[in-house]
Formats: C-alpha cells, sequence, structure tokens
C-alpha cells in the first residue's frame, strides 16, 4: 500500500469519526492525531496527552 492511499485512508477515517462526534451531539473529540483546539464545525479536538515541557532540575546544594 502507498503512503498516498494510507493518508486517504486515515483522512476518511477522521472525517467519519468528526462526522459521528458531531451528529452524536458532542462538542469535544478527543484524539492526539488531529490539531489540539481545531474547531471542526462544532467539534472540538482536545488532545489527552499534550505535549510537556521539561525543566531541567535545579542543580545539587
Amino acid at each position: 500500500m502507498s503512503v498516498e492511499a494510507v493518508l486517504d485512508t486515515n483522512v476518511l477515517l477522521y472525517a467519519a469519526v468528526l462526522a459521528a462526534t458531531q451528529q452524536l451531539g458532542a462538542a469535544t473529540l478527543y484524539s492526539e492525531d488531529l490539531s489540539h483546539g481545531q474547531d471542526y464545525d462544532g467539534v472540538r479536538v482536545v488532545n489527552p496527552f499534550p505535549e510537556v515541557e521539561v525543566q531541567p532540575a535545579p542543580p545539587s546544594p
């Protein structure tokens, strides 16, 4: 399967998931694959695994 075919399949999958979410009346879709904060015709995407900036440990005394 080509890369283009996989990308097309993923686009169709996400479109179906977004349409189902909207049809069910949900306002939020949790996904790490779609853009966090993006609004798709009334359905807001939230990444349940946001990237956390790791702070360096303070120096030992």
